[in-house]
C-alpha cells in the first residue's frame, strides 16, 4: 500500500456525461499533488491495431482540441498519441471479457495528496 489510494472508475454507457467526469478528473490530476489517471480502453475501437485491452497512463489535457495524450506504454504496438477525450471514454465503455464490466480507469494519489 505504501500511502497510495486508487479509485477504480468504469465507464457509463452515457458517453457524454461519463466524459464530463473523465475531463473533471483528468484536469485534478494535472495540478499539483493530483492523482494519476491510467485508462483502460479498448484499443482496436480508437483504429490502435488488435488491441482487445489496454492500459495507459494519461499525461496532458489539451483544451483547444478536448484531447488527452496518452503514454503508450507498450512500444512495439506503438507511440505515444493524442485523441479526443470523448473518443477515449467510448472506447472504455466496451465490456472487458475478463470482468464482464466495461473498461474503464484508475485515479492513483501518492501518499499526501489531496
Amino acid at each position: 500500500e505504501r500511502g497510495f489510494t486508487v479509485d477504480t472508475m468504469h465507464a457509463d454507457k452515457n458517453v457524454q456525461e461519463g466524459s464530463k467526469v473523465l475531463r473533471r478528473q483528468v484536469l485534478k490530476s494535472l495540478a499539483p499533488g493530483g492523482a494519476s489517471i491510467v485508462v483502460s480502453f479498448h484499443g482496436e475501437t480508437l483504429g490502435r491495431g488488435q488491441s482487445q485491452g489496454h492500459y495507459a497512463p494519461i499525461a496532458a489535457y489539451d483544451p483547444e482540441t478536448d484531447s488527452v495524450l496518452v503514454l503508450d506504454v507498450a512500444a512495439h504496438r506503438g507511440k505515444s498519441f493524442w485523441i479526443p477525450l470523448q473518443d477515449l471514454y467510448f472506447s472504455m465503455t466496451k465490456i472487458d471479457p475478463s470482468t464482464s464490466r466495461p473498461r474503464g480507469y484508475l485515479a492513483i494519489a501518492g501518499p499526501g495528496a489531496h
